[in-house]
């Protein structure tokens, strides 16, 4: 057979190509076509496309351009808008948007209009790239050319700017949607509430929010863009807004999720609002949505802040108990400061016990808190013991935790051990507050140590510290 030129037919040959290289058959599907090729049969543009397609499909992209570029060398079959989407599509998702961006312009060239999908493709890897200008470049080049957008060229490309936190870029693209004639739909609307709140833009968002309601009929945001608006609105004490908005996320029939939930708890705990917090929490459950150890850490600080210690541990020991959540170096120093707090060192002291036996080692903060709280206490001795201990772990005091101890050894008269705790922490970078320079200052005074208190003050000056 090899002998004759095209024995068993042109078409019998494609026939056999493309069904092997569509089954999945490339190999086989190539060899079939180097021996098409070697009896003079010239393979048609759907040959070339399904085996190109096939290679892009399988990764193998150089060797598509290879093929591609065979094709155009021997000039017997031109390549159309099929070969070149194929292949732009191909190198855009391997992450060659150049490429992608070259053909195109050969395109051009050839007079082959390229479509939507060229275009889109294009928009889409530069996007990925965190090149939004360019993927703008590309959607006027676009309208320009007379091929009209879809919506989701447009999405892309405001995507685009506000991942990059551009809401004003982002913005100018949803008007010129809009202006060109185009309907937006629920992804458009989400991106843009979604990257106001993120940035913190939240009555802008909000304003959005509104409008869009009534612009849009059916018109409904999603989980993600509800939680944004809420974690927003709470991280910048608006709590009031934020119920209002999960409110009207339950009326939209939006089922919340566990970061909804958790953003509000904190937010609830924040504000000192530990029932409803409690009882949005027990929503949470019923809800069929278990609580993570964020949520229990949560709660559990806003018993704390309100000294109800008990509720606290009931709490932890549903979380380590019933719940199989592993408590977390939060969950003990949060648990360790509030009974810090109210002068119930031995329990805070198990507490810490009980850390080691759960693995957790005390961090930075746990020394600070049981600095704070010993020297609260007058157990001095006890402070500076501690304190050993944390130097030992290169950890250091915070502002806070310095003025409690300094204060503490300046009342028991242990003025030079408080000299030390001051100048270690002021060496370390951490600049005493002006309340630990004024109780250090006045008792070096009273014992009549004025050079030692002059000395003390030079550095503050420097800072202008003593003013603040």
């Amino acid at each position: 057979m090899s002998k004759a030129k095209c024995a068993i037919g042109g078409d019998a040959y494609d026939f056999v190509v493309q069904s092997l290289a569509k089954a999945g058959m490339l190999a086989q599907a190539l060899e079939v076509f180097e021996t098409m090729k070697s009896e003079s049969c010239v393979p048609s543009l759907v040959t070339y496309n399904v085996l190109i397609n096939s290679r892009c499909n399988a990764g193998e992209f150089g060797k598509a351009l290879d093929l591609f570029q065979s094709m155009k060398r021997e000039k017997r079959v031109e390549p159309d808008r099929w070969t070149y989407n194929t292949l732009i599509s191909g190198l855009c998702s391997s992450g060659n948007t150049e490429g992608a961006r070259k053909l195109l312009s050969e395109m051009r060239d050839k007079n082959i209009a390229a479509n939507v999908f060229t275009y889109s493709s294009i928009i889409k890897s530069l996007v990925k790239e965190a090149k939004p200008e360019e993927s703008y470049k590309v959607l006027e080049e676009m309208m320009a050319a007379g091929c009209n957008p879809d919506v989701f060229a447009f999405n892309g490309v405001m995507q685009g700017f506000a991942r990059s936190n551009n809401m004003e870029k982002a913005r100018e693209v949803y008007q010129h949607m809009v202006e060109s004639g185009y309907k937006p739909d629920n992804v458009s609307y989400h991106i843009l509430i979604h990257g106001l709140a993120k940035i913190g833009k939240l009555d802008e968002s909000l304003k959005i929010l509104s409008e869009m309601a009534m612009r849009a009929a059916g018109y409904v945001p999603n989980v993600i863009t509800f939680s944004t608006l809420i974690h927003g609105l709470c991280r910048t004490g608006e709590l009031e807004k934020a119920l209002e908005v999960f409110g009207s996320m339950l009326e939209a029939g939006c089922k919340p999720n566990k970061y909804t939930y958790t953003t509000l708890i904190a937010g609830l705990c924040r504000a000192e609002k530990v029932i409803q917090a409690r009882e949005l929490f027990e929503k949470m459950t019923q809800a069929c949505i278990p609580p993570d150890a964020v949520a229990y850490n949560s709660l559990i600080a806003g018993y704390c802040k309100r000294g109800s210690m008990d509720e606290a541990e009931k709490l932890y020991r549903e979380m380590s108990g019933g719940a199989g959540l592993q408590p977390t170096i939060v969950t003990f120093n949060t648990l360790i400061d509030g009974f810090c707090k109210l002068g119930k060192l031995g329990r805070a002291n198990e507490l810490v016990a009980e850390m080691g036996t759960k693995g957790l080692a005390a961090d930075t903060c746990t020394y600070r808190i049981l600095i704070a709280g010993l020297s609260r206490a007058t157990k001095l001795d006890e402070a500076l013991e501690v304190y050993k201990q944390m130097r030992e772990k290169k950890f250091l005091l915070d502002p806070v935790s310095c003025v409690s101890f300094v204060g503490g050894l300046c009342k028991t008269g242990n003025i030079d051990q408080a000299y030390a705790v001051f100048e270690a922490t002021r060496k370390s970078g951490a600049v005493p507050n002006p309340e630990t320079f004024r109780i250090l200052s006045e008792s070096l005074i009273k014992l009549g140590r004025v050079e030692d208190a002059q000395k003390l003050m030079e550095p503050a000056k420097a800072r202008d510290i003593t003013a603040q």
